[in-house]
């Protein structure tokens, strides 16, 4: 093999090289990107469970305190149950 082939083959396997690492790393950071990607509807889901996470625990430490005292202890559903349900 004559020295413009071998540097002539060298190069096209640089630059196959550089194009398929260039095209792994822009998939890599468009997957990163998607992945972490918070949309106004999600960050309203966020919000609501934590509303619901706060209400639970609120729900199980007015509970606690209840059987601390010796009341008999309101069902955690009941509590949670909001008031246009609970009409009976």
């Amino acid at each position: 093999m004559d020295p413009d082939a071998q540097i002539a083959f060298i190069v096209f396997g640089a630059i196959t090289m550089i194009t398929l690492f260039s095209v792994g790393i822009t998939n890599m950071r468009k997957m990163v990107e998607a992945r972490h990607k918070v949309t106004p509807q999600n960050n309203e889901e966020i919000n609501a469970l934590r509303y619901e996470v706060q209400e639970l625990r609120g729900a199980v430490h007015d509970l606690m305190l209840q059987v601390e005292m010796g009341e008999k202890p309101v069902q955690v559903a009941d509590r949670l149950t909001p008031p246009e349900f609970n009409k009976h």
